[in-house]
Formats: C-alpha cells, structure tokens, sequence
C-alpha cells in the first residue's frame, strides 16, 4: 500500500480523509491502525462523498479488502469531535 493522502474533509471539519493506493497489482486487505477511537468510518469516492460503511473492531484498527491497482479512500469520523 501506498499512502497517498490523510487530510481535513474539505465539506466537513470534523473528519478526516485517508487515501491508499494498492501499488504490486495484488487483491489485499488494508489494515490501519488509528491512535484514537473512530466514532464512524466509511469508503468514500475520490470527490469524498460517503459510499458503505465499514464495521470497526475493539482496537482502534480498520480492516477492508482492497483490489489491484486500487484506490481506496476513507471518510474517517473521529470520537474527538463528538
């Protein structure tokens, strides 16, 4: 994985954007793990727009499938802003 971009939603300040790209041309799972409690997490499009929602475990960590020479965005909803 190829980190690409982590910034502020330009829509909305109170989340955060993460952008990896599969570079080896191989199907995988991302695994990030964050330094805080997301409240929500979502696979996002390119122009930030929510698409599904992605189910957190206990650990602060982010687990998704993601295919060849894909790239995957997330819309990152940290607890901080609550």
């Amino acid at each position: 994985m190829v980190l690409t971009a982590f910034k502020q939603c330009e829509e909305e300040p109170e989340c955060f954007i993460l952008r990896v790209y599969e570079a080896w041309g191989q199907k995988s799972t991302v695994k990030i793990k964050l330094p805080v409690k997301p409240k929500r997490v979502f696979k996002a499009d390119l122009i930030e727009e929510r698409k599904e929602e992605i189910e957190l475990d206990e650990e602060n960590e982010i687990k998704v499938d993601i295919g060849a020479y894909q790239i995957l965005t997330l819309k990152i909803y940290p607890e901080f802003f609550t």
